[in-house]
């Protein structure tokens, strides 16, 4: 018969067991699941599990030890398993800390700015729960571990403790600071971080009720003189307690049962923004604004991934569209249209103050500034590319609802088009903002000089502080290169191989059958797709060479400008009619029946210490070839890719390659066949193509004030 000690021991392994099995179940079943925080969540349940695991199967493999922390204290008389065991458990039990932390900053983040997504961030800190523990582990063996005795055995646990009660006192700080900030207004926005609250909270009072137990049992132990015989045990009981409780609100927000929340009637309260006066520099001018109906409430959600910033986003975009109005309706003697500029037209930054009140209580905002940099420029750029002022306010009017757009990517950008599909509105880091700030006379020059170039075309930068929290949001405007039509492909095009294939082997043949049948791909494909189903640009001969001159002129500019990971966006789109005239920045084809839209795209980023790690880690770690990865120097980046327009992108050659059964289709669509069977396999991101979007379009109701400030 097993003793009572040894039947703990092994239930609390087997309760382990079964969580973390029930835990990862829910996970791949439930997409409710797998919408964030439920990996933090998982991640948070996983390490809790294998501490519980770890510190199970040490205390089965010492049934003499007459603590866990008597491990440590008398550690030069154990066993290399028993030493394995004992670092994995305190491994685990700072990891266990550390998800709790991060789960933490989620929500700090989102109340010290609920204007921005939940998630926003979270790749970056997420990443270091796993490596913390580690440092953690090794900074308690230079100072604990190898110093024998150094620290009374009465005192080892709570240094074990010591990363549990460091985040608790952070997070309650922080967690103070961040809800004083949310309070400061009593709009939509705080009802929204309150809800967010509601869910996360939960999980961090069970991290500080296990946290008082632990103080409490080092209490007892003290008051005794030495470690109680039951110390471990209650300290393992509040281990698995305290996993338990995890699952079982994990088990409650991924659908188990009726998810936690507000009830709808509770969730918020209409918000109106009244419509003011908008003053520049000559004196009061009112301009006159569509009159909204009230702010719209916010529905309750009724799913696991709570967005935090969903009406927010709104509201964000639609200062930002009132700011891009006011300043693309100034006078144009405020602005000359000559090309002729001069170095103050690029460092120009005109400001305009932003105040808005919710209708509950007189909450002003007086901080908020929107900033338009350089507008004269941008404005030249505009009528380089034949958009005059009016169709440019017609596009961004009030009356005409934006459409978002993959809104919460991995870096949780915004992307937003008007209802006409002409312009892209996209947030970006204000690295990028940067970059495009500090190339702004050169790309200016250059477009002037090469009016056919292919490079993105922007046609204006501006960024806004928001209401709460102490950062700015960056914004471009962009051209959007399939305003013409939904292309039927679209390829994303590098020049190297590396992590550039988007259809699986296993779906080639079909999409190549689709491709020569001229049927819609939905999926946006990159290089290796390209290859393997042999999409050839078959232009005349004339446009070939005039368009791979421009490709090749457009990527030196850019190589000059430290710039990398760009690519060169391809619409194909089919047409009924023959058609052998370029419209706008779509060539046809040889044949007339197809057009293709051609664009460079993602020209912001400059190759940095980033870029060069990454290089290194997937060359000297992953055995990649490091000259076939997208982390490469600008130059070689650019030299690349101008070989593989020069080579592939417009290689009629190919043509001699494809099978004789698709001869006709292939002669009519331009598509080749090949034996070419590459390696790599990554999805795509696909925020370009709108097309066939079923997104409802966003409704925004604010009124604004936009005042010029100093």
């Amino acid at each position: 018969m097993l003793s009572p000690m040894l039947a703990w021991h092994v239930l609390s392994l087997a309760m382990a067991i079964v969580v973390l099995g029930c835990t990862v179940a829910f996970f791949l079943r439930t997409r409710k699941a797998r919408a964030h925080p439920g990996p933090v969540l998982v991640c948070l349940i996983l390490s809790s599990c294998l501490n519980m695991m770890f510190r199970a199967c040490t205390h089965l493999v010492t049934p003499d030890a007459p603590s866990f922390v008597g491990i440590d204290f008398h550690h030069e008389t154990e066993s290399n398993s028993t030493l394995v065991l004992y670092w994995g458990t305190l491994y685990f039990a700072s990891a266990t800390t550390f998800w709790y932390l991060m789960l933490a900053m989620d929500l700090i983040s989102s109340l010290s700015n609920p204007f921005l997504p939940f998630q926003s961030n979270s790749l970056i800190h997420h990443t270091l729960a796993w490596p913390l523990a580690g440092v953690w582990c090794l900074l308690y063996d230079v100072a604990v571990y190898q110093q024998p005795k150094a620290v009374p055995e009465i005192h080892l646990r709570m240094v074990t403790h010591l990363p549990l009660y460091g985040s608790l006192v952070y997070i309650m700080f922080a967690l103070h600071a961040a809800g004083a900030k949310s309070r400061q207004l009593t709009t939509t926005i705080h009802a929204t971080t309150r809800r967010m609250s509601k869910l996360i909270v939960p999980y961090l009072v069970v991290f500080g009720a296990s946290g008082i137990a632990h103080l409490g049992i080092y209490v007892a132990d003290v008051s005794n003189g030495k470690p109680l015989v039951y110390s471990s045990y209650v300290d393992q009981l509040v281990g698995i307690v305290s996993t338990t409780v995890l699952f079982v609100l994990f088990y409650f927000d991924s659908g188990g049962c009726r998810r936690r929340g507000l009830p709808p009637q509770d969730a918020q309260q209409p918000t109106i923004l009244s419509p003011l006066d908008d003053i520049d520099e000559a004196g009061p001018h009112t301009q006159p604004l569509p009159q909204d109906p009230p702010f719209p409430r916010m529905q309750s959600t009724a799913n696991f991934n709570v967005d935090i910033a969903a009406e927010l986003r709104k509201m964000v975009m639609d200062l930002t569209r009132m700011g891009i109005v006011s300043v693309a309706a100034r006078d144009a003697s405020d602005h000359p249209t000559s090309a002729n500029r001069v170095p103050e037209d690029f460092a120009t930054v005109e400001r305009k103050r932003i105040t808005f009140w919710g209708g509950t209580a007189a909450t002003v905002a007086d901080a908020l500034v929107f900033e338009d940099v350089a507008p004269s420029v941008f404005q030249s750029l505009r009528q380089l590319a034949g958009i005059d002022q009016s169709s440019y306010l017609h596009a961004f009017n009030a009356e005409e609802n934006l459409r978002e757009v993959c809104s919460e990517g991995k870096s949780g950008n915004i992307f937003y088009f008007t209802a006409n599909r002409q312009f892209m509105v996209k947030s970006v880091p204000k690295e990028e903002f940067d970059t495009l700030r500090a190339i702004l006379p050169q790309y200016y020059k250059y477009l002037v000089q090469n009016e056919s170039s292919y490079l993105c075309r922007y046609f204006g930068c501006h960024s806004i502080t928001l209401p709460v929290g102490t950062r700015r949001m960056y914004f471009v405007v962009m051209q959007n290169l399939f305003i013409h039509g939904p292309p039927q492909q679209r390829y994303d095009l590098k020049g190297n191989t590396d992590r550039r294939q988007a259809i699986p082997t296993a779906q080639v043949e079909g999409k190549m059958h689709a491709a020569i049948m001229r049927e819609p791909i939905d999926k946006l494909m990159m290089d290796i797709d390209f290859t393997r189903i042999h999409q050839c640009i078959l232009l005349a001969d004339a446009d070939a060479t005039t368009v791979k001159l421009q490709l090749k002129n457009d990527i030196q500019f850019l190589a000059e400008h430290r710039i990398m990971d760009y690519s060169i966006l391809v619409g194909v789109r089919y047409t009924a009619n023959a058609c052998f005239h370029r419209v706008d920045m779509a060539v046809p084809s040889k044949d007339g029946m197809t057009m293709y839209d051609i664009g460079v795209i993602d020209m912001l980023q400059r190759y940095n210490w980033r870029w060069t790690l990454q290089r290194w880690f997937l060359g000297g770690f992953l055995c990649k070839d490091m000259g076939d990865v997208s982390a490469v120097p600008p130059a070689q980046y650019g030299n690349r890719l101008i070989r593989f327009v020069r080579q592939s992108m417009f290689n009629q050659a190919r043509r001699e390659s494809r099978s004789s059964l698709f001869t006709n289709s292939t002669q009519r669509s331009g598509l080749t066949v090949s034996e070419d069977h590459p390696g790599g396999s990554t999805p795509a991101t696909d925020i370009w193509f709108v097309s066939n979007l079923s997104d409802e379009m966003i409704d925004i109701h604010d009124c604004v004030l936009l005042q010029e400030t100093s």
